[in-house]
């Protein structure tokens, strides 16, 4: 057991309590202020755990049932949720996500080469990470096409578009939802920066 000394007391652990960085939300870190926003949760398979998901009671008085003993990865459905989510994301990215090579992510997805426990728990974070970052570029998309309509209703569109360099038509189709944004015309409102 190790010394007293080097274990903290409740005093030491509620002192330092409030620069503990919220999980279930976004910018909710130790100094961040404003609104916090929830975090989105994508379920990829559900794992019953605790003694009534493994029956222990029945396996007490009939015996060890091998099949009921608790698994927390379950290779098939983390293979499945992969191969499900690659149709949408390119190898290349997964690859970097999940810092694998692209060539073995391509033997995976292809079948000719069956993934490690590990790899796949890595492919798991890389397809969660890139989630995550397609969560994040359409929140900012959506903010900066918020700002480009507030903008436009104080100056009006042709002078918005002037100032961005766009032409007024295609992004009058943008901010009224009935053309996506284009890469070159997110740059430009990215890089738009209202004068004082």
């Amino acid at each position: 057991m190790p010394p007293a000394s080097l274990l903290k007391t409740y005093a030491d652990v509620l002192r330092h309590y409030h620069f503990h960085p919220e999980a279930k939300y976004r910018g909710a870190d130790p100094m961040d202020r404003g609104i916090v926003a929830p975090r989105h949760i994508r379920v990829t398979y559900v794992v019953h755990i605790g003694k009534e998901a493994n029956r222990w009671e029945e396996q007490l008085y009939l015996g060890e049932v091998i099949n009921e003993q608790i698994k927390y990865v379950d290779e098939r459905k983390l293979l499945g949720t992969f191969l499900l989510q690659a149709k949408s994301d390119s190898v290349r990215d997964i690859a970097r996500a999940a810092d694998l090579s692209p060539r073995e992510v391509a033997t995976i997805l292809l079948g000719h080469r069956k993934p490690s426990r590990r790899t796949l728990v890595r492919l798991s974070a890389g397809i969660t990470q890139l989630d995550l970052e397609s969560r994040e570029r359409s929140e900012r998309q959506l903010q900066l096409l918020e700002t480009a309509r507030q903008k436009i209703s104080e100056i009006g569109l042709r002078e918005f578009a002037r100032t961005i360099r766009v032409d007024p038509a295609n992004l009058s189709l943008v901010v009224k939802g009935r053309r996506s944004v284009s890469r070159s015309m997110l740059g430009k409102l990215m890089g738009y920066s209202p004068r004082p």
